[in-house]
């Protein structure tokens, strides 16, 4: 499985775990796509949490209802995924 999340955010997986990845759009010099892994996650429920962090990571909330409402936005954002 491979799922875009945005942009070049993928969530993939094997058969043993799934895997949040950034291709970087660059190629190693035997011509395979490079990436970034921000983890390993057991279930998919575990890997959307992870996704969540990252979000909340990349905030520029200066208060702390501020950080709140963008949680809120971010787990809707997801849910409006999921959903669709």
């Amino acid at each position: 499985m491979k799922v875009n999340i945005e942009g070049n955010l993928y969530l993939e997986s094997d058969d043993k775990c799934f895997v949040i990845k950034e291709y970087t759009g660059k190629e190693d010099n035997k011509g395979k796509a490079l990436f970034k892994t921000f983890g390993y996650f057991p279930t998919v429920e575990q890997a959307m949490k992870k996704l969540v962090q990252m979000k909340i990571k990349q905030s520029n909330a200066l208060t702390l209802i501020e950080l709140v409402r963008e949680i809120e936005g971010i787990n809707q954002y997801i849910q409006s995924k999921l959903n669709a």
